[in-house]
This record gives C-alpha cells, structure tokens and sequence, in this order.
C-alpha cells in the first residue's frame, strides 16, 4: 500500500469565519454546543476539517460559541424557548449586513480618492497651474491616427482627390 499523503493545511478564509460564525449562532439544538460538535459540523459544511485549537484562535468564531453556550445554559436554566425568527428576517438581515459592508467599501474608496484629489489639488498649486488651466475642457483625442475604420476613409478621400 502506498504511503498516504498528509492532509493538505489550509487556512480559513474571512468568508469562511463568518459562515462558521453564523453556523454557531444559528445552533438549533436545545443543549450548548461543543467543540467536537463543531468541528463535524464545519467539516461537514465546508468539506474539510480544522482543529478546535485553529477555529477557537479566530475571534468571531469563539465569540459566537462563546454567546451560544452562554444562551443554551441560560435557557436550560429558565426553560424559556427563543422566539423563532423567520426566513424572511433572516433574508432581510443577511442583505442588510451585506449592504452595510458594500457602503463601508464605498466610503472607505471615496476617502481614497478625496485624498488623491487633494495631492492633485496642492501638486497643481505646487507647481503653478492656475485655476483657468484646471477648468479648461478636455481636449477630444485624435482617434484619426488609431482608428482604422478612419484611416480607410482619409485614404479612399485622398484616392478620390488625387486623379
């Protein structure tokens, strides 16, 4: 038999730790989670299998099994059911999260170029450019020289011209 191969080592990925996160929030049994029973579930989920020492090295993911075994005890304690939530907050609170991290990219790349448009702005007073060169309008490019659908016609223009 030929020696087996060790398993690949692979790191988790900020995705990853978010959806392992949401699996732990998500635990809809009665009794607190374990470790062990989160191992098998991510290596369920995402077909492959880390250790507990890695998964517990990610904040999110700890924090979230944290908050859970601290619900499940105090529900075993209290006897209290949580309300369930349905698909449709689930959905809606999904695509809100997704939208505030879509405008905190967008805030974060508009910050980027206000502070480009500032080096430009003190670049341009820098090295003398006056307010009327920056207003100037753009000037068309010559697409005459590029263009080989233009090239064709100045030459059928000339052929027709010259005999």
């Amino acid at each position: 038999m030929p020696p087996r191969k060790p398993a690949q080592r692979r790191h988790l990925t900020e995705r990853q730790i978010l959806h392992i996160a949401t699996l732990i929030k998500e635990w809809t049994t009665p009794t607190p989670p374990t470790w062990e029973k989160i191992v098998t579930l991510v290596a369920q989920e995402l077909h492959h299998q880390w250790s507990r020492q890695t998964l517990q090295s990610h904040p999110q993911i700890k924090q979230a099994y944290e908050n859970k075994v601290a619900t499940c005890r105090s529900q075993l304690k209290t006897g209290k059911q949580p309300p369930q939530r349905l698909p449709e907050h689930i959905v809606l609170e999904q695509k809100l999260e997704q939208l505030k991290n879509e405008n905190e990219e967008l805030q974060a790349r508009l910050h980027e170029y206000d502070e480009l448009l500032l080096c430009y702005l003190g670049n341009a007073i820098r090295y003398g450019v006056t307010q009327e060169q920056l207003e100037q309008p753009l000037i068309p490019p010559s697409r005459q020289q590029t263009d080989p659908l233009l090239k064709n016609s100045q030459r059928k223009q000339k052929k027709g011209k010259s005999p």
